[in-house]
């Protein structure tokens, strides 16, 4: 449902880091009538004018929902907005924000269980990619300077308060209220791939769909539970919390402490854990 003049925001752009609940909010999100997401979760319809207008398209005038989890670190990201919002698109830029640690942690067990090429490289060279990785003050300057409403989503909000959190969302997109949460799965499900091999070749074949321009059928494999339970398996409670290195530590909790300040000082904070921003341009 919507707002009887239609909601409030045209695009919802949602940004990582992974492993910071963007599975998580897509999985509600998708479950809202007022959301659509066309194709696929992983649009980045900002790169290509066409492709966000066929997205629009499609949407039936609920707000599209692109959650690019790379986007913080996409080049194409800060003129991609520009010049939509020129065109007069009303975007709201949903940043995921967690501790740089426990993130690290995360992604960490993450690549490992899947056996992917990263993990590959021996630990100390998946741990410094996990560490480059990582939103900076400098990107989140960036994108705090787009023209565009920024609402910053501290992981600990999604976790403790899911329904009040999502309302403050819809809030802001001009929806109705979220309905009672239907089974959506934890926030960062720690999982293990069965077989590593076959998780390998699962994202190889996802990349061949969505070269292939086959996107709403990869999307649909990935949202399925009967394939999921057949790829993965939870992960053991030891191998989920890899230790870090005191170097990147000190590293990621320098960071955060930076990110925090940055977001802290450019928002106003309508609930805990919520920040919002929002655009200064005409029109905003």
């Amino acid at each position: 449902m919507t707002a009887p003049d239609g909601p409030a925001c045209d695009y919802l752009l949602v940004v990582g880091p992974g492993r910071s609940g963007s599975e998580f909010l897509y999985r509600r999100l998708k479950g809202h009538p007022a959301f659509a997401f066309p194709e696929i979760k992983e649009g980045y319809y900002y790169r290509s004018p066409r492709a966000f207008r066929k997205a629009r398209a499609r949407s039936d005038g609920r707000v599209l929902v692109d959650v690019a989890n790379l986007g913080y670190r996409d080049a194409a990201l800060a003129p991609g907005v520009r010049a939509l919002r020129a065109r007069g698109v009303r975007v709201l830029l949903v940043v995921l924000l967690r501790d740089h640690r426990e993130r690290a942690r995360s992604m960490i067990a993450f690549r490992r269980s899947r056996g992917e090429f990263s993990a590959l490289l021996g630990a100390r060279r998946l741990e410094k990619a996990v560490v480059r990785d990582r939103l900076t003050r400098g990107r989140l300057l960036a994108l705090y300077a787009l023209d565009a409403d920024v609402l910053a989503l501290c992981f600990d909000a999604l976790t403790a308060d899911v329904a009040a959190t999502l309302d403050c969302l819809a809030a802001l997109c001009g929806v109705a209220p979220f309905a009672p949460a239907a089974e959506t799965g934890a926030v960062n499900e720690a999982v293990r791939a069965r077989v590593p091999p076959l998780a390998v070749a699962g994202k190889l074949a996802a990349l061949a769909l969505r070269r292939l321009g086959l996107r709403r059928t990869l999307q649909r494999l990935k949202d399925s539970r009967r394939l999921r339970a057949l790829l993965f398996a939870p992960l053991d409670g030891a191998d989920a919390a890899p230790s870090l290195s005191e170097a990147s530590a000190r590293v990621l909790a320098e960071s955060w402490r930076e990110c925090r300040a940055t977001v802290a000082e450019a928002s106003e904070r309508p609930r805990p854990g919520v920040f919002l921003r929002r655009a200064r341009g005409a029109g905003a």
